[in-house]
Parts: C-alpha cells; sequence; structure tokens
C-alpha cells in the first residue's frame, strides 16, 4: 500500500504575513499611536524650551532688583583746631579758619568736637595750621581727659535710585588724622602718645611715637607729630538723614602732657541698596528673547 503524503502548505509567519499584506489592524494602530508620539513629542521640545527660557528670564529678572552698595560721597573735608585761652572748651578754629573746609559741604556734614582741659594759657601757635611761635593767649592742654568726637550726615533727600529696602548706611572716612604733642619736664609717667579710637564695636590704636620729658610747651622744639589714617568703617542707619559719631581719645602719656595743632582729613559716603538702571533691565530681556530664539531654532 503506496502511503500518500497530504501536502499542506504551511502558516505564513507572522513576519512575512505583515510584509506581504500590509500589517494586521493591530499593527496598524500600534504604528499610528508610535507617530503621533513622536510628532507630539518633536512639538513640545520648543515649547518646553520656550516655558524654560521665560522662567529663567523672569527669575533674573526678580533675582536682580537691586544693586548692594550703591555710594554717594562727599567732597574732601579738611579741619585744623587750635589750643587757644580764655574760649569755651578751649579748642576753636580761632587760627585756622582760613584753611578749613566747611564743616557742611553739599548734602553732607563732618563735624569734629575737640575738647580737653587747658595746661597753661601760654603755648605756641596754629596760625593757618602751621606750628608756629605763641602768644600769650595761645594755649596748651593737659592729658587727661581729651577726646575728640567727629560727627557726621547725610542731609539730603533719599536718592532716586534706592530700593524699595535700601538698607542706608554711613561711613566717615579718615584719610588722617594728626595733632602735635611733648611732654612736659615735670612728667612722671610714660613719655609714649598714640591715638585710641574709643567707638563702640570699632576699637583701635595707632602707633605710638616716643616723646623726650625734657621740653617746655612754649618750645616749638618740644612737640611731635603723630599722624594716624585710622581703618573705616559703615554703620547701619535708622532713618537716611541720622548722624553717626566716632570717638578718640590721646592714650595718657602721664601726669603732665601738652598738645596743640589738631587736625583731621575725610569724607563721609552714604552707602545703599539701589535698583538697576533701565538699561540693565533692557538688556537682561533682550538677553532672554535671544536664548528663546536659539531654542526655537532647535
Amino acid at each position: 500500500m503506496t502511503e500518500t503524503k497530504q501536502k499542506t502548505d504551511p502558516q505564513p509567519s507572522t513576519r512575512f504575513r505583515k510584509t506581504v499584506t500590509g500589517g494586521s489592524h493591530d499593527n496598524v494602530a500600534e504604528r499610528k499611536e508610535q507617530m503621533k508620539t513622536k510628532q507630539n513629542s518633536s512639538m513640545s521640545c520648543p515649547m518646553k524650551a520656550m516655558a524654560t527660557t521665560m522662567v529663567s528670564v523672569v527669575a533674573l529678572l526678580m533675582a536682580v532688583p537691586v544693586t548692594p552698595a550703591a555710594v554717594i560721597t562727599s567732597a574732601p573735608f579738611s579741619l585744623g583746631y587750635g589750643a587757644f585761652a580764655n574760649v569755651g572748651g578751649h579748642w576753636n578754629t580761632i587760627e585756622t579758619a582760613g584753611a578749613n573746609t566747611a564743616t557742611t559741604l553739599g548734602d553732607f556734614s563732618f563735624t569734629p568736637a575737640p575738647f580737653g582741659p587747658l595746661l597753661s594759657a601760654a603755648g605756641v601757635g596754629f596760625a593757618g595750621r602751621v606750628l608756629g611761635a605763641g602768644t600769650a593767649v595761645d594755649a596748651a592742654h593737659i592729658s587727661a581727659p581729651f577726646f575728640v568726637l567727629l560727627t557726621a550726615s547725610y542731609n539730603g533727600a533719599a536718592p532716586g535710585d534706592a530700593a524699595a529696602i535700601p538698607d542706608y548706611r554711613l561711613m566717615i572716612e579718615i584719610t588722617s588724622l594728626s595733632i602735635y604733642g611733648g611732654v612736659h619736664p615735670s612728667n612722671t609717667g610714660g613719655t609714649d602718645m598714640a591715638w585710641d579710637e574709643l567707638t563702640a564695636g570699632h576699637l583701635q590704636t595707632s602707633p605710638s611715637i616716643s616723646l623726650l620729658p625734657v621740653g617746655l610747651h612754649t618750645s616749638l622744639a618740644s612737640y611731635k607729630h603723630l599722624v594716624w589714617d585710622p581703618a573705616d568703617y559703615d554703620t547701619s542707619l535708622a532713618l537716611l538723614n541720622d548722624s553717626f559719631t566716632r570717638t578718640f581719645d590721646i592714650i595718657p602719656l602721664g601726669s603732665l602732657w601738652f598738645a596743640d595743632g589738631l587736625e583731621i582729613e575725610g569724607r563721609v559716603h552714604l552707602l545703599y541698596n539701589a535698583i538697576p538702571e533701565p538699561t540693565s533691565l533692557t538688556l537682561l530681556g533682550l538677553g532672554g528673547l535671544l536664548a528663546l530664539r536659539r531654542h526655537r531654532k532647535h
């Protein structure tokens, strides 16, 4: 008996079927979904970039609303004081007025207030802020107490570019604080002389100079010049036109020392937070738009 084999066509593979027939219904739907997702993705990238850039621009505009430490500075002040007998406080500008600036320049004031006891009605002179031979009314001053108070303020209107929270601060810049001093032969203490700042929170002392305790307060040869440029700092103001005072004295030299020819030079600075100029904001906005265009091109 002859075995007859029935030829049966094998089922085409799925892959073959998809190729020949153009794909099943399910596969076509899947491909459409993929194309739709890809299209949405390509459309969303620029939109996301645009949103990110806009957020960045807004953040920059909000993050840079103020410029810290904008400064208004006074013209230089330069003031000299001589020891002069028979005048209240003894230290005054009778000899020095013609060589001094005013204590108010523009919107700023800079006012020293030296005081100390009188040693003698005789001493050297300080006419025109030059130490020289004295007269019957020139005086010298004894060691303690001797103080120099320096008060300054800004007296103008609020700056037009001040931020909503300006944080006004005042700096009294002292470029030179100087005095001529000597030690009386009867002195029983030290012979070193130095400036000393007593302002709360800002204590500091100048280098000292040594004086020979052999001079007389009426002799020019008895005086040496003590000059100091102290460190400067700013202090916060409760109100824009509030004043601030720095206080100095001379470190005691002993029982008897004398001085004349005080000079103080410096400037006053008002520091505050300021809003940016309109041009700065414009440049910042243009920068954001340029960045936005770059993202859109990609």
